[in-house]
């Protein structure tokens, strides 16, 4: 079970990563 839950927590960061750049670029092509 910590196996799953560490392979878990891997994926939902690195999807975050992948949001947080996604949201920083759409961020700024809308607000500036």
């Amino acid at each position: 079970m910590k196996t799953t839950i560490g392979l878990l927590l891997a994926t939902v960061e690195s999807m975050l990563g992948k949001s947080k750049r996604a949201y920083c670029t759409l961020y700024h092509t809308l607000f500036t």
